[in-house]
């Protein structure tokens, strides 16, 4: 008995939170990511209960009668409005498609990664050739042209090389 009363549970949740989601993209009249939206929707679900009871007040003993509908739907339009104004917030804060989505994050960081690949090589090239201390800013010669120039023409020819080998 208890299952079945989890699973009644757990079904009106899913229902609540697609109607509120459907609701709220349908007043908006916008499209939003179906996480936040989904999001969206179960605060509003969590909020109906609090809603609902500020509004109706304690109850006290046996005084238990049968709540308004006019207080219910209230209570539901309340959490309705919290709701919209989270997917509001959450769009002006961080609109949709501004976060890659997981595969797109992992072909950026690939990308990332061969980039990288290639800047090593590169810099094993250089380092190989003698020209490590370039890298790093720290010749004294730099200030004469001749040095400038005798820097130029050892990058060119070992660029070169480099290109010729790969």
């Amino acid at each position: 008995m208890d299952a079945l009363i989890l699973i009644a549970f757990a079904v009106t949740a899913v229902v609540m939170v697609a109607a509120f989601a459907l609701a709220a993209r349908r007043l908006l009249g916008l499209r939003f990511g179906t996480v936040r939206t989904l999001l969206g929707a179960a605060l509003a679900v969590l909020l109906v209960g609090p809603v609902s009871q500020a509004l109706v007040g304690p109850v006290v003993g046996n005084q238990a009668g049968i709540t308004p509908l006019w207080f219910i739907i209230l209570a539901f339009a309340c959490s309705l409005l919290a709701s919209m104004v989270f997917l509001a917030i959450a769009e002006a804060l961080v609109p949709t498609g501004s976060i890659p989505s997981p595969l797109e994050a992992v072909a950026g960081i690939r990308r990332r990664a061969g980039r990288s690949r290639r800047y090593l090589r590169i810099t094993r090239i250089l380092i190989r050739h003698g020209l490590g201390p370039y890298l790093r800013g720290r010749d004294p010669d730099l200030g004469a042209p001749s040095s400038r120039l005798r820097l130029a023409r050892s990058l060119r020819e070992r660029s070169t090389r480099a290109g010729s080998r790969s």
